[in-house]
């Protein structure tokens, strides 16, 4: 009986640790695509100051043409990123 509950608590702590451990690998990748789209989007003279979070739009993007909802503090911006272009961001009502 003690090693059927050690080895539950073995497994119950894997999978607890690689839950957590994959958390802030996810956050990290949403954050950096907020940095990276709001720089596009502050380049070409919109406001973005402090960008929460950008999220893909799989459904409205194509390869080579991501889109992306992007948070900032006071706005939400729908953005089509064009490789060596400008973006096409239009701003979403809140």
């Amino acid at each position: 009986m003690k090693a059927e509950w050690f080895w539950l608590s073995v497994i119950a702590t894997g999978v607890l640790a690689s839950a957590y451990l994959a958390v802030p690998a996810a956050a990290q990748e949403q954050r950096g695509a907020a940095t990276i789209v709001a720089a596009k989007v502050r380049s070409q003279g919109f406001a973005c100051n402090k960008p929460s979070s950008a999220k893909r739009i799989a459904a409205e993007s194509a390869p080579n043409m991501p889109v992306y909802l992007l948070s900032c503090d006071v706005v939400t911006y729908h953005v089509v990123l064009i490789p060596d272009q400008a973006a096409i961001v239009v701003t979403k009502a809140e």
